[in-house]
């Protein structure tokens, strides 16, 4: 990769790995390793979905924005 990030945005539910997984092996990257990730969910976010978003590093869970139909 070419490019700095200022943050990553990542969905919490994968179908293969999940973001709390995806999060730590870039954060095992010593390029990347501080670079702050933002978790999005479509489901509202639990304490666990919480904790572990703080676990993998300096990260925030918060629900995906919605768009309403007319």
């Amino acid at each position: 990769m070419d490019e700095d990030f200022a943050v990553i945005l990542l969905d919490v539910n994968m179908p293969d790995m999940d973001g709390f997984e995806t999060a730590s092996l870039i954060h095992q990257h010593p390029r990347f390793e501080k670079t702050p990730i933002v978790f999005v969910t479509g489901a509202q976010p639990t304490t666990l979905d919480r904790l572990k978003g703080y676990r993998v590093g300096r990260s925030i869970t918060s629900k995906s924005p919605s768009c309403r139909r007319s």
